[in-house]
């Protein structure tokens, strides 16, 4: 029932929840970050909803998708036959090798590395999965324009594996942050803050950054999570240019 809400929901002209809003902006931005040519990574990437959207939007790029759980994985498989697109049925993070992963049967949205606070009783499965560093995957060579990351709290781990592709390709990065999945991680806003500054990064909300908006200082960032204010962002380099690619 609650998976044909859902889908019900999605098919709606208008976006009524706060994540069909957040989707809404994060498929703007992806629409003026790329060219037909841009290259993408997809961390989390379920049942593919923005993988497809990168494949549409740069539709001669080479895109990059993970998903841990086999089922999901199996799925995207079958669904993206396309040789841009490439998905690994793996998690990522901020080493390599195998580890326990909590597979939310009853809502595998919430799937982790970590059990967590859920809104209400789930079905949970221990499942065996293969980890990797984005730096470990992505060749030298390739230049990536943007990355969403959705892993329901690792977010951190998914960014000090990546350093080197951030470093080197100065992309776009639409992330999660809020409270009721990053602190069982250890995560701090500041430690985030911290993070992007040293690579030469901002923060911004999605609707701020698509309206040229200033970017969050620390103690707005901070008052974003601590007041769950909201819990998705854009980080972006202090070079990147707003003008449209279309």
């Amino acid at each position: 029932m609650r998976d044909l809400l859902k889908s019900w929901l999605k098919k709606l002209p208008v976006a009524i929840t706060r994540n069909q809003q957040y989707d809404k902006l994060t498929r703007a931005v992806i629409k003026k970050v790329c060219a037909i040519n841009s290259n993408c990574v997809d961390v989390g990437c379920h049942k593919g909803e923005f993988l497809a959207y990168m494949l549409k939007t740069a539709h001669i790029g080479h895109h990059f998708a993970f998903e841990p759980l086999p089922q999901l994985y199996n799925e995207l498989i079958i669904k993206f036959k396309s040789p841009f697109c490439h998905i690994y049925n793996l998690a990522l993070s901020n080493q390599a090798g195998t580890c326990i992963f909590q597979h939310v049967v009853s809502n595998p949205a919430y799937s982790g590395f970590l059990k967590r606070k859920y809104e209400r009783k789930e079905e949970i499965d221990e499942i065996k999965v293969n980890v990797a560093r984005l730096d470990d995957i992505i060749p030298a060579e390739v230049k990536i324009d943007f990355i969403k990351i959705d892993v329901e709290g690792a977010e951190r781990w998914v960014l000090e594996g990546a350093v080197n592709v951030i470093e080197r390709s100065k992309p776009v990065i639409v992330f999660e942050f809020g409270k009721g999945g990053s602190e069982y991680y250890g995560t701090t806003p500041e430690q985030f803050f911290g993070f992007f500054q040293k690579l030469g990064m901002k923060i911004s909300l999605l609707n701020d950054w698509l309206r040229n908006k200033p970017c969050l200082t620390l103690p707005q960032f901070e008052q974003q999570f601590y007041n769950r204010l909201n819990y998705v962002f854009v980080a972006w380099p202090y070079t990147f240019s707003l003008t449209c690619n279309h």
